[in-house]
Order: C-alpha cells, then structure tokens, then sequence
C-alpha cells in the first residue's frame, strides 16, 4: 500500500490486481484499514488476521516485539504512517487494471503474471531474535516467494530492497582465491 499511495500521489493511475474482472482490486487492504479503524476505537475485529486482539495498541505491540508478528509490521507501519482512513480514500482511487499506468502486487498475486518492468518494492530481511546473536537466513519460503517475485519482470528488474539475498547466496571461500 505505500507504493500505491507514492503512485497516486505522483499522479500515477494505480491498480492493484483483482481477483475479478472489471474490478478495481483493493478489496484486501480496505478491510484491513476498516478493521484498524474498529480496534483504534477499542471494538476488537472479526477480520481473520487481527481477531485475536482488541486493541490496535496490541497488534502494535506483537508486530514489533515478537518474531512471529513479522507479517503485520508491515500492515502496523502503514496504518501509523498514513492512517486507516488514507488508506482507505487511496482505495477509493484505485483503477481496473486495464486502465492503469502502474499495477502494484505483492509477489503472491503476482504468480503466474508477466510485466515488461518490475520493481520490487517491499521485502524484509529477517529480523534477530531478542534472545540471538544475529538473524536466522531467510526460511525457504521466503527464498522462494523472493525467486517468483524476480521471475515477473520481462525486460527490466529492480531488486531494490530484495537484494539482501545476495549476503546469503554468495560466500567466498575461506582462504582460497578469488
């Protein structure tokens, strides 16, 4: 959703793919933001990724401070920085696919898809432990989510922040000549 909101706001006609024809995709993220807004108020949620907890200030505090809230720093950061309600209005913005200058997916939606230029945008390194030395390599899941999201460019790939992986892939032998 950043790169979304840094495309409209550059004047960009956005969409973010649907699972259906003729319609602005979205659909995700805007019940995220609607989910937000009800644990901000301290309602708690029916939304399946955040029913576990009843306040925003909770999923603040899992995102940040323990290795398996990972997947919702990303979400936490996003609802802080621009608010549910942005969030929300740049939803609204969105175009069909067909008529977009940019289209913005994460690597899972992007299986299976082509474009002649990719971007890559948002992927993490893992973060350590408060209890380790250093973070753990990327589990094989993440390896392979990083290897479609590389395969989708045709012509044009920017690693950007993906190119992390490189500190995993290359080791120079101990010693030996390079």
């Amino acid at each position: 959703m950043k790169q979304v909101i840094t495309e409209i706001g550059a004047g960009r006609r956005t969409a973010i793919p649907s699972p259906r024809p003729g319609v602005a995709g979205g659909g995700e993220i805007e019940r995220l933001a609607k989910a937000a807004i009800s644990l901000k108020q301290g309602r708690g949620t029916d939304h399946p990724e955040l029913m576990a907890f009843q306040t925003w200030s909770e999923v603040r505090d899992y995102a940040e401070n323990d290795p398996g809230g990972e997947d919702l720093l990303v979400l936490v950061e996003l609802v802080d920085e621009h608010t549910p309600e942005k969030i929300l209005a740049m939803c609204a913005q969105l175009v069909e696919e067909r008529y977009a200058d940019v289209v913005v997916s994460t690597a899972h939606k992007a299986k299976g898809r082509e474009w002649e230029s990719v971007q890559i945008a948002d992927f993490r390194k893992p973060r350590k432990a408060p209890d380790e030395d250093e973070a753990p390599p990327p589990s094989p899941e993440q390896m392979m989510l990083a290897y479609v999201a590389v395969t989708r460019a045709k012509v044009l790939l920017d690693r950007g922040p993906l190119s992390f992986v490189d500190e995993y892939l290359y080791q120079p032998a101990a010693g030996g000549v390079s």
